[in-house]
This record gives C-alpha cells, sequence and structure tokens, in this order.
C-alpha cells in the first residue's frame, strides 16, 4: 500500500493513524538529506510526559526528547 500511495501522492507525503500523524518518505536520497545531512532537526522524539518523566524518570530514550542526555 505505501508504495501505491507514493506513486500516486509522491515520495513525501503524511497521513493519520489515529490521532498520530505520520509522516512517509520513500525517496533514499531525501531520506538521507532529512536523516543525515539535517538529522539534528529531526531527530527528536514526541514528549510524553507521563511515560518520560514519571515512569521512566528520563531514563527511557523512547519516551525521551533528543537533547544532550540523549
Amino acid at each position: 500500500a505505501l508504495d501505491r500511495w507514493a506513486k500516486k501522492f509522491g515520495p513525501l507525503y503524511s497521513m493519520w493513524l489515529g490521532n498520530q500523524l505520520f509522516v512517509v518518505v520513500s525517496d533514499p536520497n531525501m531520506v538521507k538529506d532529512l536523516v543525515i545531512t539535517n538529522g539534528a532537526i529531526f531527530s527528536s522524539r514526541k514528549e510524553m510526559y507521563m511515560k518520560s518523566q514519571i515512569i521512566f524518570v528520563r531514563r527511557g530514550i523512547t519516551a525521551t526528547p533528543y537533547d544532550d542526555i540523549w
């Protein structure tokens, strides 16, 4: 399905799954530019206060935004 949508909508598109917005990048050069060239801009994770601050106390990388610690 993702390949069909890339052909229909182009190499960069987004979709909602529940209340979460996902961005799909299907062009390798675009991925390289986003992940390697501009990685610091796009490397953070969504803040999940309960999981990050209360449960893991900032020790869980999946729940912590990108910063000096991670």
